[in-house]
């Protein structure tokens, strides 16, 4: 076991690195998370009127729904394209990506 920069705990197994899950329940059980699946939001801007967009490989998502730390955004061609690509963020890590852009 090793310790990344910010001092989270990593393990490599098989030649994959793994990191410590937070919040994780106590107890003798811990859930490890592999590095790969554990993708951070590219990019925040704020355009007029204050309002917050996610900017990932050049897509522009604006948020749709936010219940404290879970947010979920949209592509902003949705209503003009009717592309259905959104994206699932909690804590500002990527969980879900849902659909392929359209356009």
């Amino acid at each position: 076991m090793t310790k990344s920069a910010k001092g989270n705990s990593l393990v490599n197994v098989g030649g994959y690195r793994f990191s410590l899950k937070k919040n994780r329940p106590k107890g003798p059980k811990q859930r490890w998370r592999c590095s790969s699946h554990h993708k951070k939001v590219s990019q925040y801007i704020v355009i007029r009127r204050g309002r917050q967009m996610l900017n990932i490989k050049g897509y522009l998502y604006g948020l749709q729904y936010n219940t404290g730390p879970k947010r979920i955004w949209r592509c902003t061609s949705h209503y003009y394209k009717g592309c259905l690509a959104s994206v699932h963020t909690y804590n500002d890590d990527i969980i879900l990506r849902r659909h392929e852009h359209t356009h």
